[in-house]
C-alpha cells in the first residue's frame, strides 16, 4: 500500500526525505523536528485520503489486498472519500469509480457495474494491474473517468476519437448522435459546419421560422449555409445607427479642429 507523496509530482515519499533537499541547510535534529511542525497542520482531508493499494499477479487474491480494498471502500460507503481504480486492460487504459455497495462504473457509460471482487480480479492477470485509490470527495468523477468534466466519460470520448482532456469536445456534430432526429449524424448533417460546432440545428436548418418573417431556413436571405446561425438577425440595425458611425463622428471632429488651428 502506498499514498500519495510530496512535491507537485509526489515524487517525494515523505516531508523529511523533502527537508533532505541540498537548498535546505538543516540538521537531522532540525530536520525532523520541522517534519513534525508540517505535520501538525490540518489538511482538512480525511486520513484515509491518497491510499492506494495495487492488484498484481502476485497479491490480488491475497487477504491483505482484499482487506486493504474493502477499508477504502468502507470508507467511501462511509462518505469519508471517494474511490477510484485505474489499470490498462486488454491494452487501454481503463478508469472506474465507486458507485457504491460494492460497485464501480466504468469509463464507458454503456458498460454495466462491476463489481469489487470482479475488478480486483482484472489485477491478478499480468499487464493489467489495477491500482485503487481514495481521493478527495468530489474529485472522484474528474480523476476516475471524465478528466475535463464535460459529461462524456474517457472511454466513451476515445470511442469517438475526441480528446479526453477538452472540455469543448465532443459537441453535437462529433458524439455520433442523432441530435435533432433528421437521420443524419455529426458530419453528414447539413446543420454541422465542421466537428468542432455546436449544434446539429442551427437557426439556419432546424425547420422553423425563427424571425416570423415567413421565411424558413436557406429561403431566408439572411441565411448563407445551412450551418449559419443567422435566421434570428431580424430587423437588424442598417445605416449610421451604431459603431458604425464612429468613424465619421472621428472625421468630423478632426476637421472642425483644422478650422479652429487655421
Amino acid at each position: 500500500m502506498r499514498g500519495f507523496g510530496f512535491l507537485h509530482d509526489g515524487s517525494v515519499g515523505t516531508v523529511n526525505l523533502f527537508l533532505q533537499a541540498p537548498v535546505f541547510t538543516l540538521s537531522a535534529t532540525q530536520e525532523g523536528q520541522l517534519e513534525q511542525f508540517l505535520l501538525a497542520f490540518d489538511t482538512g482531508q480525511k486520513p484515509a485520503v491518497g491510499q492506494q493499494v495495487t492488484a498484481a499477479p502476485a497479491n490480488a487474491s491475497g487477504t491483505t489486498t482484499i482487506n486493504r480494498i474493502a477499508l477504502l471502500a468502507a470508507q467511501a460507503d462511509a462518505g469519508n472519500v471517494e474511490l477510484i481504480a485505474k489499470g490498462v486492460v486488454s491494452g487501454e487504459p481503463t478508469g472506474w469509480r465507486y458507485a457504491g455497495s460494492g460497485f464501480f462504473e466504468s469509463d464507458r457509460r454503456d458498460f454495466p457495474l462491476i463489481t469489487t471482487s470482479a475488478l480486483r480480479s482484472l489485477g491478478a492477470t499480468a499487464g493489467q494491474e489495477i491500482t485503487f485509490t481514495s481521493v478527495p470527495l468530489g474529485s472522484g468523477e474528474r480523476l476516475g473517468i471524465d478528466r475535463d468534466g464535460d459529461g462524456t466519460r474517457y472511454g466513451d470520448e476515445r470511442d469517438l476519437g475526441t480528446d479526453p482532456g477538452d472540455p469543448s469536445m465532443p459537441t453535437e456534430c462529433s458524439d455520433r448522435i442523432d441530435n435533432d432526429g433528421d437521420g443524419q449524424l455529426d458530419a453528414a448533417d447539413p446543420g454541422c459546419r465542421d466537428a468542432t460546432a455546436a449544434s446539429e440545428s442551427p437557426s439556419c436548418s432546424d425547420g422553423l421560422d425563427n424571425e416570423g418573417d415567413g421565411l424558413v431556413d436557406m429561403a431566408d436571405p439572411d441565411c448563407g449555409n445551412p450551418w449559419s446561425d443567422n435566421e434570428t438577425l431580424l430587423n437588424r440595425p442598417c445605416g449610421l445607427l451604431g459603431i458604425e458611425v464612429l468613424p465619421v463622428l472621428l472625421w468630423s471632429a478632426l476637421r472642425r479642429r483644422r478650422r479652429v488651428v487655421v
